[in-house]
């Protein structure tokens, strides 16, 4: 929010003041005088607008962007095929330990994991257990029965002793 110059009153956020002056703006991109209503609002911003006018900033946006996400994602593809391989080996293991456990459960060689107690008790466990963890996805019948606060917890802890 701001005060208006000519009347001294506090300018509304539609650009609205006491007066019948409309308020004005300098863009900190082309360094302009421009009607507030110009201006996109943002709540980081003390005046309660974006420093830079919409015309300006339409043209950074266009200037700089790099297109679609899917163009993106592509040529990181291109970029990193080592991290795109180990992660989809990553993702095929876990498919395919989960489908495991899923059959298992279906085929009566395991018990629901709603009818287990959590193994964990976590600081906010609900003692219920609601999913199976696999510390070790390539033995996908090694479960341990969690809660999913509990089961959350477990895996923050990995990435954190993981992250570099």
């Amino acid at each position: 929010m701001a005060i208006c110059k000519v009347c001294g009153i506090w300018i509304d956020e539609f650009g609205r003041c006491g007066c019948n002056t409309v308020p004005s703006k300098q863009c900190s991109k082309c360094k302009e005088d421009k009607p507030v209503t110009q201006f996109s609002t943002s709540k980081q911003h003390p005046d309660g607008k974006y420093p830079y006018c919409n015309a300006c900033h339409s043209l950074y946006v266009r200037e700089h962007s790099t297109g679609s996400r899917a163009a993106y994602m592509r040529q990181w593809q291109k970029d990193n095929p080592d991290k795109l391989l180990a992660i989809r080996k990553r993702t095929k293991d876990h498919i395919a330990a989960r489908n495991k456990v899923k059959k298992a459960v279906q085929y009566g060689k395991m018990p629901p994991a709603g009818e287990l107690e959590c193994a964990v008790h976590g600081t906010n466990c609900k003692g219920r257990a609601s999913e199976y963890h696999h510390s070790d996805y390539s033995n996908p019948l090694d479960v341990t029965p969690v809660c999913e606060p509990c089961h959350k917890e477990i895996h923050r802890k990995y990435q954190t002793e993981s992250a570099p």
